[in-house]
């Protein structure tokens, strides 16, 4: 019994100590939620709250993404002093994408950019060509420079100087300036086989044929002619265009006529007089002596619903057309996936913009109105010619029909 008697004492003892020691714990924990929790700690600093609420806001904060902004369409282009961009004298349309060059000489471009064909290089030019996946321009000093997609060599264009150049799907031709045409790139159907005879004033690039505007007005054309696209009627012209699978060109009396595939009326040229007109993908468009645009062919796209005012010049591409205002301003229709038919914004207020380049003197046009191909061609510079061009292979012209590209 005294035994149990110990025992029992014991166990009370230790009892008060481990009761004593929770007290002193819970004396501890009020003082420090009491200190810390309240927001302050002894050097005064101020610290976050304590506790699960504390906690879920941290984590919350931690969790909040970092929203970075998507990067805008990129249009390259050259602006003034408002953003926008300077009033355009010429413009072409491509396949997917389009350029034109401003006031100043510089090359604007905007829509589909895969293969770099819409990041014009820097500098003044003379004239623009949007092809498919590539683009050329005839640089101030008469050199051709291209860009973009050089798979088959389109995009390396040979020396010397041109005046004006045209740029297909895969190979280009380009004007000389001693008036000879040169052409590079793919050749499976003749179509860089240009003519080794005869002086030229325009040059224009079909999808697999090409024609060019001879001095006295007469139309060459080679390449494939399947549809007759390559067999022009007697002129004399004073423009040219070459389409997909179809050609244009205007009478010196200002009348249109068409030869070439004619499934969807693309040669079914309107009555009446006009100052230039465009071949395009299965479509053809015409500016009017009043400046008015009128298209005619396919219209599955809205590439013939052309837009109103009036207009100085138009450019036929695959699948979309554009023009250009006599204020400079830029009017697209048509296809619009990749945003070849959405031009920049163009500024009227040109007032205190100063051109950088200055006029050249013209040396070859001989026909009013400069002919056109795919694109408003600017007068040739007085430059000294390189005489050098490529023997013209032998080739059997390929009697089937291609796909459109």
């Amino acid at each position: 019994m005294a035994a149990l008697t110990t025992r029992s004492a014991i166990i009370v003892l230790l009892g008060i100590v481990i009761i004593a020691l929770a007290v002193s714990m819970g004396i501890m924990v009020f003082f420090l939620v009491t200190d810390f929790g309240s927001g302050g700690d002894p050097s005064g600093q101020t610290v976050p709250p304590a506790g699960p609420q504390a906690t879920i806001a941290s984590v919350r904060q931690q969790m909040q993404p970092t929203v970075t902004p998507l990067p805008a369409r990129q249009i390259v282009s050259a602006t003034g002093a408002s953003g926008q961009s300077l009033p355009l004298t010429s413009i072409s349309a491509g396949r997917g994408h389009t350029c034109g060059l401003n006031i100043q000489g510089s090359v604007v471009c905007w829509g589909y950019n895969d293969g770099g064909q819409a990041s014009p290089p820097a500098g003044s030019f003379l004239s623009v060509a949007a092809g498919a996946g590539h683009t050329c321009g005839v640089a101030l000093g008469g050199s051709v420079i291209c860009w973009g997609d050089n798979e088959h060599g389109q995009s390396a264009a040979p020396a010397g100087a041109f005046s004006n150049v045209s740029a297909s799907v895969d190979y280009t031709c380009g004007l000389r300036a001693d008036g000879s045409v040169a052409c590079w790139g793919v050749n499976d159907a003749g179509q860089a086989e240009a003519p080794t005879a005869g002086s030229f004033v325009a040059v224009s690039t079909g999808l697999y044929h090409a024609c060019a505007l001879a001095e006295n007005g007469s139309i060459v054309c080679w390449g494939e002619d399947d549809d007759g696209q390559a067999s022009p009627p007697a002129g004399p012209f004073t423009t040219v265009s070459s389409g997909d699978w179809h050609s244009c060109a205007t009478r010196v009396d200002g009348s249109v006529v068409c030869w070439g595939f004619n499934d969807d009326g693309q040669t079914d040229s309107p009555s009446g007089a006009f100052g230039m007109v465009e071949s395009g993908g299965g479509h053809s468009c015409g500016v009017r002596a009043n400046g008015s645009i009128v298209c005619w062919g396919s219209d599955q796209e809205g590439q013939s619903t052309s837009g109103s005012g009036s207009f100085t010049s138009v450019s036929a591409g695959s699948g979309h057309t554009c023009g250009i205002r006599e204020d400079g301003t830029v009017a697209c229709w048509g296809r619009n996936f990749d945003g070849q038919a959405s031009p920049p914004n163009i500024s009227t207020s040109v007032e205190t913009v100063a051109p950088s380049v200055s006029p050249v003197p013209a040396t070859i046009p001989k026909l009013e109105p400069t002919a056109i191909g795919r694109q408003v061609h600017t007068p040739t510079p007085t430059l000294t010619p390189t005489p050098t061009r490529r023997p013209t292979p032998t080739l059997t012209p390929t009697p089937t029909r291609r796909p459109t590209p």
